[in-house]
Parts: C-alpha cells; sequence; structure tokens
C-alpha cells in the first residue's frame, strides 16, 4: 500500500519515532488520543470541556526531584501546589488557606464547620486535643475516661456569660446558675438549696 496514505490505511504503523517535523499534532473537539494496550489512558477536547481519564489502573502524576507540582488557574494564580519533600498547599483566590507541615497541618484563616462535627478522636495511646494559644496555654479533650478544659499558661481562666449555667447530662435540670446583676444559685437534683441575694444569701 502508499505509505503516505494515511487517510484511507485502516491500520497505519510507525517504522520509528513520530516527529512533528516543526508541526502541531491536533486532535479534533470528541476525538480522542489514546494510550495503553487497553486504552488505559484518554485525553480528549469536547467542545466544553478538556478530559484527563484514566480508564484503568492508578493515576500517577509525577514532577522532578525538585521542582514543585502546580495545580493553577492561570500562570499567576495557584490552586494547589505539591512541594517535594515538603508541604502540600492549598489555596483560595491565590491566597494560601491550607498546608501540611512536618508535625501536621497549618490552617489560615477561620475553620467553617457549619452542618458538620470537629472531631478528635482517641486512637490507641494518642488523646485528640484542642490546644489554643501561643504557648498551647488552653487544652480541651477527653481522655478516654474524663473530660478536660486545663489552663496552662499565664493569667486567669475566665468563663463570660450574662447568663450562667452548668446543667445535668441530658441539659434538662440547673445545677448551678449564676446570672448577671443578679444571684448565684445552687440546686440539689433540681431544686434550689442556697441562693445569694442582694443582702446576703438565702439557705
Amino acid at each position: 500500500s502508499d505509505i503516505s496514505d494515511l487517510v484511507n490505511d485502516t491500520s497505519p504503523q510507525l517504522g520509528g519515532d513520530l516527529d512533528s517535523n516543526g508541526n502541531n499534532i491536533k486532535i479534533t473537539d470528541g476525538e480522542e488520543l489514546r494510550l495503553g494496550d487497553g486504552n488505559d489512558m484518554v485525553l480528549k477536547h469536547t467542545g466544553s470541556t478538556n478530559q484527563f481519564q484514566s480508564e484503568s489502573h492508578r493515576l500517577i502524576i509525577s514532577g522532578s526531584a525538585s521542582d514543585n507540582v502546580d495545580i493553577m488557574h492561570t500562570q499567576s494564580e495557584y490552586l494547589a501546589s505539591f512541594i517535594p519533600n515538603g508541604a502540600v498547599e492549598l489555596f483560595h483566590n491565590n491566597s494560601k488557606k491550607f498546608e501540611t507541615t512536618s508535625g501536621g497541618t497549618k490552617n489560615t484563616g477561620v475553620i467553617d464547620c457549619t452542618g458538620s462535627i470537629l472531631l478528635a478522636d482517641q486512637s490507641g495511646n494518642d488523646i485528640g486535643k484542642l490546644r489554643l494559644g501561643n504557648g498551647q496555654d488552653l487544652e480541651i479533650y477527653h481522655d478516654g475516661s474524663d473530660s478536660f478544659i486545663r489552663d496552662l499558661g499565664t493569667g486567669a481562666l475566665k468563663i463570660t456569660s450574662n447568663l450562667f449555667r452548668v446543667n445535668n447530662a441530658d441539659n434538662s435540670e440547673a445545677m448551678i446558675k449564676a446570672e448577671e446583676n443578679a444571684g448565684v444559685t445552687l440546686s440539689y437534683d433540681g431544686n434550689t438549696k442556697f441562693e445569694t441575694k442582694s443582702g446576703g444569701a438565702k439557705v
């Protein structure tokens, strides 16, 4: 057959490497570049989306040993950055909001848990703790038996409220109640046993 007639040849084959010879290889909308014996990898443009699909097997995206692997919206706006032997960074509007560190993770800004639960699990001998302050001055955690709020830094532990209550486990009755510009009451089984008054206290 005529080796130059690639249009009518139903099974053209290359005898060597294909050199673009200074030209482009064009694949029209909806057509695919297929890689692998079983067409395992597909690259195509549908007319509205660009698709890079792994039809089977795992997909590996790798870079050099020293250069980042970046996902970008434009050449100047980062979406995600993967740093060799370092962090994974996630961005919002080109501003870094989350990154991994050698000791865990780092968040910049507000963590919005609307409709969700912020969970710190106890796993084995590791106890999940919420630590606040530059010197981790305040800890909130559960040790498997009891729950703790620990003030480990300088200054006082302050709870501010215009109406403060300590209720029972099912939140059906108050055990301690303190009201701004008023009194403090202590209860036994839901019944007030002690209360402060403007002139003293009542038992």
